[in-house]
């Protein structure tokens, strides 16, 4: 009997540790080599360097402030709490989900190349979370763009467009479609109850490629919302 409650305390004990280990590994497996992007370094008397995400004054943060340590100083939160919550918080608007339904993981570069300034990615982040820890599956993967998402077809703003449009309608399939020159458009397939295949695109996305036409605002209302080749349109005429 002292030998099964020895073995239930054990146990116990060893699940504690494992659960401490598993849920402090990733923390502690960050080290950021700087202030993040949106804050300012300062040193403080005793010699650590803080990071302010206002405006310094005398060695003083008028914003809010964070450690570069992996630990609180006094009431000063680690910088990589405060940057993963806001990768979380952002990452909820910008990043679409995976195969497996999950948030992709948002994160922003260190410094901007060919416009792309950060990304949304399946698997961990770098140890400066500036970046994914290994290399990623471009179908899953996307970039965020300093300007003109609209027109990369590997932009989250896009896929997140295409993880949000409606699919309606029998064997209903979905995807980004990028013309000659043209905007990135969502494009619906799915057949009708008489089984004939239909090919829409939504009206938000077909709305870019009208503007390409030059067309005057009255037409175009027009067109988006009475042609069938718009799939809120299609909808509502195939499937009343």
């Amino acid at each position: 009997m002292i030998e099964l409650i020895v073995l239930i305390i054990g146990t116990i004990i060893m699940m504690f540790i494992i659960y401490n280990n598993t849920t402090t590994e990733n923390f502690d497996d960050y080290v950021l080599n700087g202030c993040p992007i949106t804050h300012k370094n300062f040193y403080r008397i005793d010699g650590n360097v803080i990071c302010c995400d206002g405006s310094l004054t005398n060695d003083i943060c008028m914003g809010n402030s964070c450690t570069l340590h992996n630990k609180k100083i006094g009431d000063i939160e680690p910088c990589v709490n405060i940057l993963l919550a806001k990768y979380e918080k952002d990452g909820e608007k910008i990043c679409p989900k995976d195969r497996k339904n999950k948030r992709l993981q948002y994160y922003i570069n260190n410094k901007i190349e060919n416009n792309i300034v950060g990304g949304c990615i399946s698997g961990l982040l770098n140890n400066t979370l500036t970046g994914p820890r290994t290399e990623q599956d471009p179908n899953v993967a996307c970039k965020v763009y300093g300007n003109n998402n609209r027109k990369a077809i590997d932009s989250c703003y896009n896929r997140k467009r295409l993880e949000n449009a409606k699919c309606f309608g029998v064997d209903c399939e979905k995807r980004l479609y990028k013309g000659k020159d043209g905007p990135i458009l969502i494009e619906i397939k799915c057949k009708d109850n008489s089984g004939i295949l239909r090919t829409t695109y939504t009206r938000e996305s077909y709305k870019d490629y009208l503007d390409t036409l030059e067309w005057d605002n009255d037409k175009i209302d027009k067109f988006l919302n009475e042609d069938h080749i718009i799939a809120e349109v299609a909808e509502k005429y195939y499937f009343p």
